[in-house]
């Protein structure tokens, strides 16, 4: 909370093209700070520059504490099928197996769209 406090923006997008929460998603040694910036606010529906979102990164690595983190607070995403922590973990290991150019095409269509239902519900 004094983290917030002190003025720090939790959902800030970095040089790197991530918040703070993207970029601790998929390091299983980050967990605890993951829960933190949870705590302060971090909104684990924002993407990074490619379109991922935090979840997608603890999937595709195998970090099944923070898929579980962090599912009940990410909107589903309409590419994948299965929306549950094992759904989502399994769609993430079929994806890394695609060529990257399908694979952006994909995300590209299935973010736009997530992104829009997002912002639908933040007017309500």
């Amino acid at each position: 909370q004094s983290f917030s406090q002190g003025g720090a923006d939790v959902n800030r997008m970095t040089s790197l093209l991530m918040t703070p929460l993207v970029f601790t998603a998929g390091r299983k040694d980050y967990t605890n700070f993951m829960q933190f910036l949870l705590k302060a606010g971090a909104d684990p529906n924002i993407p990074d520059g490619f379109g991922r979102l935090p979840i997608e990164h603890a999937a595709r690595r195998d970090c099944m504490e923070q898929v579980e983190m962090l599912f009940p607070l990410t909107s589903a995403i309409p590419s994948i099928p299965n929306w549950s922590i094992d759904g989502i973990i399994s769609y993430e290991k079929f994806e890394s197996a695609k060529p990257l150019d399908q694979r952006h095409l994909e995300r590209a269509k299935a973010i736009f769209k997530s992104q829009a239902d997002y912002a639908f519900r933040l007017k309500d």
